[in-house]
């Protein structure tokens, strides 16, 4: 599960390009990528996008772990 992961920069679930075994990070992408297209985001903007998502969100989670005010 994604919660029970230790923090790690290196850590797939918050990269753009998780390894081909970590499953939950590939469904959270195909998730992000098919919701985009829903919403009309063009094919070339989507990675973009995706990437803006997970950055945003892995920014909140860092905020909220370490206290750290503003992103």
């Amino acid at each position: 599960m994604l919660l029970e992961k230790s923090f790690d920069a290196s850590n797939a679930v918050l990269n753009a390009a998780p390894p081909a075994d970590d499953a939950a990070a590939r469904l959270l992408r195909h998730v992000l990528k098919v919701w985009a297209r829903e919403q009309g985001v063009t094919e070339a903007e989507v990675p973009a996008f995706i990437d803006g998502v997970l950055n945003y969100a892995t920014t909140s989670i860092l905020d909220g772990r370490y206290g750290r005010a503003g992103a």
